[in-house]
């Protein structure tokens, strides 16, 4: 079985490779089969994403879209909960305004 701690440590190492941009490293992570539910999001209406290429293509064009809008653009994530199989990450964006 697996524990939280590990469940925790995974969605960490997740949460950092999308911190740094690795989304190389993001879509190894990912099942071929992952959903992202983007329905109650505020910024974008993708709705739901299923499959880590889809998955990883939003990501990829919300950073560049960030980063072509300013001048700096820093991620920083944290772990919120884990339950059970279940963890919830949790993203600031740290925007500089452009010159």
């Amino acid at each position: 079985m697996i524990r939280a701690e590990e469940v925790s440590a995974v969605t960490r190492s997740f949460a950092n490779a999308l911190d740094c941009g690795d989304f190389e490293s993001v879509a190894t992570m990912l099942a071929s089969t992952c959903r992202y539910d983007l329905t109650k999001a505020s910024f974008t209406s993708e709705g739901t994403l299923v499959g880590r290429e889809a998955i990883v293509d939003s990501y990829r064009w919300h950073d560049a879209r960030a980063r072509n809008m300013f001048d700096r653009v820093e991620y920083s994530s944290i772990v919120e909960a884990v339950d059970g199989m279940t963890a919830t990450p949790s993203s600031a964006n740290h925007d500089a305004d452009t010159a």
